[in-house]
């Protein structure tokens, strides 16, 4: 985060553009939230904390007494079912087989009124071909991914594009929910917001840590762009004020930067579906924990229980002391049987070999028990998330299912990820909408050369279709039927059919649609009979 802030600033710096005061510096702050200009509750961002604290797998050490009644710590036993969730939830919302496009709105329907869109279909096209080489050189299916997976587990995220002052490409910074302060508390949209990145520097071999805050707000029809640094001894605070150039790393960037001529922010806000039951005006989304506290710290506890009840009941010999071997400096006292670094097995028993005998201990574990315990916990964080039953538990019987129970089994899964799509879907459009709007400004670029123009973008009629893959939970063979059986009958156009089948955007799908039609003439106009064929090749001299 630390240097593509800085990239923005200097970029920011060069555009040439309005440039308005000093740096609003507003006091100290011990929050970032203290800050008059967010409007959201404080305790939203200490419910991130605990869902990065459940997401991390990061819990404290379990306190217990050992037989001699010492007190002892160990490290707990977990299942990061946060992270399983979340993991499994972003990998069937968007994979590498998800398309994005840009087309045309007028292209569309083209067919409806007859106008002639040749030229928006060139606009649309270009701008798709744009479009793919930015995804293609940030590698972002895979990022995207990864980020959505984090996202998903905390309850937001932010995109924010911005273009490399080297290369003049556009790259993309990821900024989490702890790092996401939207300015209202509108649950509508997010239009305006605060970006906060935090480094460390070593002062006088002591840590101070530096605060970074980029406000991006609309005032009136002008985009202003704010940074201000705050610096603090103590990690906990946000600390006082001081100028941008208190460390190197933001010695160039502009306190205030105001962009005139944007229709849309130059950052991509994404929440997760559903309400934030937990702040009913908060714009910031609920993560996988939120809704399910108890149960994942009672299948936390119960893994536990169940891991150290295999460590502390394992196998065990009990002989008398004698039989083991006991250094004392170069010698070795009572060596006539057992090494004492071999096993952990054997047990002394006071005693000697009349009165002690060896016995094994070998303690039978409740498997079942405990597995049955977790199941049960699982199937309840199932329901809370929003998956069918048995995503995580296990179900013992008959593993051989058709592809229509697998349908019927997810369905709740499958209407879980649907509503991801849809937030999915709008964040995708709102960052494609900010990389057409930085690529249009020359100052960002090197030699002053931006790779779209003003002409080249009409936002009024783009149409950004967002494909994803629904092979997880659709037996294709049984949709390629069901739309085959609507074209046969007429009920809808072939491109449609394509479109479904195929799982392509409607421009491809109507070009595919547009060249069967072409072979489909050619091959009817080579096979019409002769007229002398159909008289059946008669001699005319009759």
């Amino acid at each position: 985060m630390l240097t593509i802030r800085n990239t923005i600033g200097n970029l920011l710096i060069n555009a040439g553009y309005k440039l308005s005061g000093d740096n609003n510096m507003t006091g100290t702050l011990k929050n970032i939230t203290d800050d008059p200009r967010i409007g959201i509750d404080s305790r939203e961002y200490t419910r991130i904390k605990r869902d990065i604290k459940y997401y991390t797998d990061s819990w404290d050490d379990v306190w217990y007494r050992n037989s001699f009644g010492t007190r002892l710590k160990r490290k707990q036993f977990t299942l990061n079912m946060t992270k399983v969730a979340s993991r499994k939830l972003a990998s069937i919302i968007f994979n590498e087989k998800c398309e994005i496009h840009i087309g045309s709105l007028s292209a569309k329907n083209d067919d409806r009124d007859g106008t002639s869109t040749d030229q928006s279909e060139q606009r649309a096209a270009k701008l798709d071909e744009y479009l793919q080489q930015v995804f293609l050189k940030n590698d972002f299916k895979d990022h995207y991914e990864e980020r959505l997976e984090e996202a998903i587990a905390l309850g937001t995220m932010t995109i924010k594009p911005y273009v490399d002052p080297v290369s003049g490409d556009i790259k993309f910074a990821w900024c989490r929910a702890d790092q996401t302060y939207p300015l209202e508390s509108n649950t509508n949209s997010v239009r305006d917001i605060c970006i906060a990145s935090r480094t460390v520097r070593s002062e006088a071999n002591v840590p101070i840590y530096y605060t970074l805050l980029e406000f991006h707000q609309w005032q009136g029809e002008d985009y202003v762009i704010t940074n201000e640094l705050y610096r603090s001894p103590v990690k906990s605070s946000v600390g006082t004020p001081v100028s941008l150039s208190a460390i190197p790393e933001y010695a160039d960037i502009q306190p205030t930067v105001t962009i005139e001529n944007l229709k849309y922010p130059l950052f991509a806000f994404f929440k997760t579906s559903g309400a934030n039951n937990k702040s009913l005006e908060s714009p910031l989304g609920v993560g996988i924990p939120d809704n399910s506290l108890s149960t994942l710290r009672a299948i936390n506890d119960t893994y536990d229980t169940f891991h150290w009840e295999i460590l502390t009941g394992r196998r065990k010999i009990a002989v008398p002391p004698e039989m083991f071997r006991k250094p004392q400096g170069d010698k070795i006292h009572n060596a006539n049987s057992f090494e004492h670094d071999i096993s952990d097995v054997y047990l002394a028993i006071p005693g000697n070999r009349e009165s002690v005998q060896p016995t094994e201990f070998n303690p039978d574990l409740r498997v079942d028990d405990f597995s049955n315990a977790i199941n049960e916990y699982m199937r309840k964080f199932e329901m809370e998330i929003g998956f069918s039953a048995n995503t995580f538990s296990y179900q013992s019987g008959n593993s051989q299912v058709t592809a229509t129970q697998v349908i019927s089994e997810n369905s709740n899964t499958y209407q879980t990820r649907s509503s991801y799509c849809t937030m999915v879907e709008n964040n995708i459009d709102a960052l494609v909408k900010a990389i057409l709007e930085l690529s249009m400004v020359p100052e960002l670029f090197p030699n002053h050369q931006a790779p779209l123009k003003a002409e080249d973008v009409d936002f009024d009629d783009l149409d950004i279709s967002v494909s994803f893959d629904d092979g997880v939970f659709v037996d294709k063979q049984s949709r390629a039927t069901y739309w085959q059986g609507l074209l046969a009958s007429s009920v809808v156009p072939r491109w449609m059919a394509i479109k479904n089948i195929l799982e392509v955007p409607e421009s491809v799908a109507r070009d595919l649609a547009d060249e069967i039609a072409t072979e489909t003439a050619q091959q009817a106009s080579n096979t019409t009979p002769d007229i002398s064929d159909l008289l059946g090749n008669h001699s005319s001299s009759e």
